[in-house]
C-alpha cells in the first residue's frame, strides 16, 4: 500500500515537472525576441557567472588532467585515427574507459 502511495506521488512530481520545463521552455520561445527579456537573461547570466567564478575555477583545477585527456581524444576522433590514439596514449585510452567517457568495445 505504502509502495502504491509512494509510485503515485513519484508520478505526480514528474509529471508536474514535465509541465514546469515545458512552460519554461514556451515562455522563452515567446520572449526570446523581446529587448528587456534579453537584458535581464543578461544580467541574471552575468551576475551568476560573477558569483559562480570560484567554483568554475575549482572545478576546472581538479579536472584539468581528465579535460585534456578528453581534448586530445576528441582530436583523434575528428581525424577518424582512434587506433592510433589507442597505440600512442595507451595509459591515457584506460583513462578514458575508467572514468567511463568511451566504452571499450575490444
Amino acid at each position: 500500500m505504502e509502495q502504491e502511495n509512494n509510485e503515485v506521488l513519484f508520478q505526480n512530481l514528474l509529471n508536474k515537472y514535465k509541465k514546469q520545463l515545458e512552460y519554461g521552455k514556451a515562455y522563452y520561445h515567446k520572449n526570446k525576441t523581446n529587448e528587456e527579456f534579453i537584458a535581464k537573461n543578461r544580467n541574471r547570466s552575468k551576475q551568476y557567472y560573477d558569483n559562480n567564478i570560484e567554483k568554475k575555477r575549482e572545478y576546472y583545477e581538479n579536472n584539468k588532467n581528465d579535460i585534456k585527456l578528453k581534448n586530445n581524444y576528441k582530436y583523434y576522433l575528428k581525424l577518424n585515427k582512434i587506433e592510433l590514439f589507442k597505440e600512442r596514449h595507451i595509459e591515457k585510452y584506460n583513462r578514458l574507459v575508467d572514468i567511463g567517457y568511451i566504452n571499450n568495445d575490444d
